[in-house]
């Protein structure tokens, strides 16, 4: 009988539901607050990239036809959309972005050419995550991204 009673009073008391409850919800809030926060550093790149290559793309459509697809033209669009600047001096606008993620397209035709209606940039934007691997996603990941201007020329 003294078990009987003891059993009864130990399913009805509600002292513990608290702590149980917390147990339950606090990890899965930290989580979701971690992935907010992973899927806000990954726009952020995603838009620095984006941002970087209209630049980049604005800067090759005012340059002569003909100078468009030298390797110092290049080499100054590609400055632009890493670092902000021509001269590649600073900090990279994305972390771990390198030159050789970026490639340049002109229509009608590719480089050489001196008859550029069209210029498109495009690249892929590398993304190192810090919470999408606790998940069973890769650390990191690549973003395309891309902008295509009219040459307007000088």
């Amino acid at each position: 009988m003294r078990l009987r009673t003891w059993a009864r009073r130990f399913v009805r008391c509600d002292s513990g539901t608290s702590i149980l409850e917390a147990a339950v919800v606090i990890p899965i809030m930290v989580v979701l607050m971690g992935g907010i926060y992973d899927f806000g550093r990954a726009y952020g790149a995603m838009s620095a990239g984006q941002k970087s290559m209209r630049a980049a793309v604005r800067f090759l459509t005012r340059l002569p036809a003909e100078t468009v697809c030298k390797s110092w033209a290049l080499d100054q669009a590609k400055n632009i959309a890493l670092y902000g600047n021509t001269a590649g001096t600073g900090s990279l606008l994305v972390p771990n972005w390198t030159t050789g993620d970026i490639t340049l397209t002109t229509k009608p035709n590719n480089c050489p050419t001196t008859s550029v209606t069209n210029i498109n940039m495009s690249a892929s934007v590398p993304y190192s995550s810090l919470m999408w691997s606790a998940i069973g996603f890769g650390d990191t990941t690549t973003m395309r991204v891309e902008h295509e201007e009219k040459w307007v020329g000088q």
